[in-house]
């Protein structure tokens, strides 16, 4: 092997603030295609950490899809780890609409800590307006997962058109925000159906 394939193992292999680091361009530089072979085999393991599925694209696109379509394919709703990224990564890859549609469709079946990173992805990759809304409004009635409340509650809001430009806006803004996480369900879905009938 060579000194560029030791280098991609050292990172690889590495643990802690290294090993949370991620890789980059430096990892995979210089690789023979055998070496990309392996290392595209090691990076399977680790499918799901953040920007593993850019990597394994980068190594091979065509097989890191397959992969990917593999892992989805198994899936146990709310048994597996790591789906939000793999639809988000398969999205991105393809431009095909079904994998957005799963990464919104899947959201009831994430894990507390997957949510709130799920919809930070789901909005990066700006799918209709009302499909996003009607999530959020759901998420605001059902979701436990204060963070993921929260988040749904901002999102909700500048999908409405509330900015937060000046002081005045901001203050709008953040008590529409603690009130839409804090009202009963029966007070939330009036305070809902009044922004739904506004336009701002």
């Amino acid at each position: 092997m060579t000194a560029a394939f030791d280098n991609f193992l050292k990172q690889y292999n590495s643990s802690g603030s290294q090993k949370a680091d991620g890789y980059n361009q430096s990892h995979f530089k210089n690789l023979t295609n055998t070496e990309k072979y392996k290392a595209f085999e090691l990076l399977e393991e680790e499918l799901i950490a953040p920007d593993v599925t850019d990597w394994l694209l980068y190594l091979d696109e065509s097989r890191a899809i397959n992969t990917m379509k593999q892992y989805i394919s198994n899936v146990t709703p709310g048994t597996t780890a790591g789906v939000h990224r793999i639809y988000n990564a398969l999205y991105k890859a393809t431009g095909d609409q079904q994998y957005l549609d799963g990464l919104i469709n899947s959201y009831k079946d994430y894990f507390d800590w997957e949510k709130e990173e799920a919809l930070w992805l789901i909005r990066n990759n700006n799918p209709a307006i009302e499909t996003t809304n009607n999530l959020y409004k759901n998420i605001l009635n059902t979701e436990e997962n204060p963070k993921a409340q929260a988040l749904a509650a901002d999102f909700y809001l500048r999908n409405k058109g509330y900015t937060c430009n000046s002081k005045e806006e901001s203050k709008s803004f953040f008590n529409l925000k603690e009130q839409l996480i804090s009202l009963n369900i029966n007070e939330r879905k009036n305070l809902l159906a009044n922004l739904e009938s506004q336009d701002i």
